[in-house]
């Protein structure tokens, strides 16, 4: 079977649409979990509203690596892991949250989509240098 140049064309624009099309539903659910963040601000931590948060979380983490950034990913689950500590309330891992909700929009802003990428390396251990220090 011979493959054209004008099939693999068609392949190359149809991955590219697809990988288009990926990057968009990972920046919606960034936009989603921006938004249920800003949505809490300020306010009481109630566990509602926490949970809201954290499923919105979980479901970036759960598209992140299909979308081509894994490391966003892992970013995501550090914040599930930070409403998941019984050791402290909501409210005070607020502020850790908000560091790694910017390290993601860094992330899909920038390309970074891998931890061996040097530039993940950094963040990564920026947002470790910060949990030592909180």
């Amino acid at each position: 079977m011979t493959v054209t140049i004008d099939a693999m064309e068609a392949v190359k624009t149809r991955m590219a649409a697809m990988q288009g099309q990926l990057q968009a539903d990972l920046r919606k659910q960034i936009t989603e979990v921006e938004r249920q963040r800003e949505a809490i601000r300020g306010q009481a931590m109630d566990s509602q509203a926490v949970g809201q948060l954290y499923m919105r979380v979980h479901d970036l983490k759960g598209i992140a690596a299909p979308c081509g950034f894994p490391f966003i990913g892992t970013l995501a689950a550090g914040i599930c892991g930070l409403l998941d500590d019984g050791a402290r309330l909501p409210a005070d891992q607020m502020g850790l949250v908000d560091d790694h909700l910017d390290a993601i929009r860094h992330c899909f802003a920038t390309g970074i989509a891998v931890a061996d990428d040097p530039r993940a390396q950094a963040l990564a251990g920026a947002l470790e240098r910060d949990m030592l220090l909180r």
